[in-house]
């Protein structure tokens, strides 16, 4: 108990909640889908901007918000594709994602989201470990996600890639296509209503067409027809809007995500080996997830995919804090018929082929993953002393007086429900 949080609350699993009955919801009235379009006009913009604004009785929910893209893939000069262009191009896997090389997100002014532009990576790595074969082979397509045939990631021949060649039939001589699925962010992935008179912003910086594409050519290019942002506004009982706005004069509020740090290191051409020294600072995290590509991939190349993971290690070996504790390494073994990866995911056997293949290797001591409970990250400080930081989100937000003449006060019956949060927001601000 010792490295509790000060504002945190014990907590006992489901499991064990033998008496408990369940709860009626009274704080949500009613929700509905807005629509936002962008800023400014985005034809020929390298970064399209979204604004969410919402304001009275309502708050937003991160968690349900969905982008849309209508588009079409034309020659360099702008105009359609035709028989006589004998073009090839076409979207790499996941190209909804793969077309943007950073999202940044802020509320309020404040930057919450990690500058690093490799959100592609990070859009994909999540829906390859999140989704199962039933996910994307239906709902996934929609977000045009249809899997490289094993082997020919880099083939442009729709015979070998069979991948590619759905998505060069959704695509091919500047067809139309629509794609729409939800943005790969911290904040997106918070059970927790956005409150009211709170800007959250989106700043969407599109990647290079090289990086996106797959083509013979090498010309074509991207052009956006359309963009549009779908979120979810939930209207709030005027009893709960009362209770924060009181509360939210004693503390501000909380918001609990996970992040997700993608740091990029390069291995220089002709190297056997890489020791990486001090890669996670302080904060270690509770998974770390490897993989290796090409730099002119990386980079963009029309002629290659960026996604495809180069799978010629033999050993891995991580560290963690004490550098004299005796480890042979993660042994990594993907040459010929042996295919012997202990921390590896989606192992292709048999035949053996090589595909994408992360390696995942579990830093934290505990599996646990309840969205109920917070874990504890192990920080090393200056004295070399263990403690413990729970990685949370403060939003600092002002009750404002005209909301507090919008509302009623609440009737006798929800008056211990109200006193319960205002309580609750003075115990965490004398902590």
């Amino acid at each position: 108990m010792a490295f509790m949080h000060s504002a945190a609350v014990e907590a006992l699993p489901t499991e064990l909640s033998l008496w408990l009955s369940s709860a009626t919801q009274i704080g949500e009235e009613r929700s509905q889908w807005i629509m936002v379009s962008p800023l400014a006009n985005f034809d020929s913009a390298t970064t399209i901007e979204l604004e969410v604004a919402v304001v009275g009785y309502a708050y937003a929910d991160p968690a349900h918000m969905l982008l849309y893209t209508k588009e079409k893939i034309v020659n360099a000069d702008g105009s359609d594709i035709t028989d006589a262009d004998n073009s090839d191009a076409t979207l790499v896997n996941y190209g909804m994602h793969a077309q943007w090389s950073q999202v940044d997100a802020s509320i309020n002014g404040t930057v919450i989201s990690q500058s690093s532009m490799t959100y592609p990576w990070r859009a994909y790595v999540e829906a390859f470990l999140n989704y199962d074969k039933a996910a994307k082979d239906t709902h996934l397509q929609q977000r045009m996600w249809h899997e490289d045939t094993p082997g020919h990631h880099d083939s442009l021949d729709s015979n070998q890639n069979l991948g590619l060649a759905w998505r060069r039939s959704r695509t091919k001589l500047s067809r139309e296509f629509e794609m729409m699925g939800p943005l790969h962010l911290d904040i997106c992935n918070t059970d927790r209503l956005l409150l009211n008179n709170c800007t959250l912003r989106l700043k969407l910086t599109r990647s290079r067409d090289a990086f996106a594409l797959m083509c013979t050519k090498g010309t074509e290019k991207i052009k956006l027809l359309d963009v549009k942002l779908f979120i979810r506004r939930v209207t709030i009982s005027p009893s709960v809007l009362l209770a924060h706005a009181q509360a939210l004069e004693k503390s501000p509020a909380k918001y609990r995500v996970n992040r997700v740090d993608i740091k990029t290191v390069t291995i220089a051409q002709g190297m056997h080996s890489k020791t990486i020294d001090n890669l996670f600072l302080n904060q270690l995290p509770q998974r770390v997830i490897i993989g290796f590509v090409d730099n002119r991939a990386f980079n963009g190349d029309y002629a290659r995919n960026p996604f495809r993971q180069k799978d010629k290690a033999k050993i891995m070996e991580a560290i963690v804090d004490d550098p004299d504790d005796p480890s042979d390494g993660t042994p990594v073994v993907l040459s010929g018929a042996s295919v012997e990866v202990p921390h590896a995911v989606k192992k292709t056997r048999p035949p053996p082929q090589p595909s994408l293949c992360p390696i995942c290797q579990e830093v934290l001591p505990s599996q646990t993953r309840l969205k109920t409970h917070t874990m504890r990250h192990k920080i090393n400080d200056v004295n070399s002393q263990e403690v413990f930081n729970y990685e949370e989100l403060s939003l600092e937000t002002k009750a404002h007086d005209a909301l507090k003449e919008m509302l009623q006060e609440p009737g006798a019956e929800k008056q211990e429900y109200v006193k319960k949060i205002i309580d609750s927001s003075q115990n965490m601000s004398e902590e």
